[in-house]
């Protein structure tokens, strides 16, 4: 799979990702908490 972006900042409450110098998404930090969990969650999940 390849990453969707090659740079990113965080700017106040968010997070801006780039990929060629262009912003190719921005999510708020709440936002990105949320996912970063949810990959915790589904990493140590047992099925």
């Amino acid at each position: 799979m390849s990453q969707n972006y090659d740079s990113y900042l965080v700017e106040d409450e968010s997070v801006v990702f780039y990929k060629n110098g262009e912003v190719v998404m921005t999510l708020p930090l709440s936002e990105l908490e949320k996912i970063l969990l949810a990959y915790k969650i589904a990493d140590t999940a047992i099925f």
